[in-house]
């Protein structure tokens, strides 16, 4: 059975996120952070979703994890302060922005670099649509030494 496994770092919307996942008709468990690398491997999911939450991955104390998993060959989708989490671990930045991101906004799918699988099958749209962004933070990775901000990233190998 195809299950997948959501982490859940404090995110308002964790139940929301499980709700769409079963409406795909998918199992899946909402977990704490402090689920180990070998009792995730053990319980075999498809893919793990790290939710998001209130911490900064620079607060004392945040809560983590694993950056083993990152490596198991078991996909990771972050979803705000588990998308950090996940660039933090990765070796990335995570910056503050200057603009605080909550609510309705437009958001723009353009067409994105050829060799990108994470988004395939979604189409460039002609015209921006309504999304919901919640997080201040920016995201930004060195790639050749030039800071991009990100809304989309995935490791070049895996």
């Amino acid at each position: 059975m195809d299950r997948i496994l959501i982490i859940d770092y404090g995110s308002q919307f964790t139940q929301l996120i499980a709700r769409r996942v079963r409406e795909a008709h998918v199992y899946c468990e909402i977990h704490p952070p402090t689920r180990s690398l070998e009792w995730i491997k053990e319980w075999k999911p498809k893919g793990v979703i790290w939710s998001g939450g209130p911490n900064s991955v620079y607060d004392e104390g945040a809560p983590t994890a694993d950056p083993k998993l990152l490596d198991s060959g078991i996909p990771v989708l972050g979803l705000c302060y588990g998308f950090h989490l996940m660039a933090h671990l990765a070796q990335g930045k995570v910056n503050a922005s200057d603009d605080k991101e909550y609510g309705r906004a437009m958001v723009k799918v353009a067409v994105a670099h050829p060799d990108r699988r994470l988004l395939t099958g979604v189409e460039p749209l002609p015209e921006p649509a309504p999304g919901h962004l919640h997080h201040r933070p920016t995201v930004f990775l060195v790639v050749r030494r030039v800071h991009l901000p990100l809304g989309e990233v995935r490791h070049q190998v895996k």
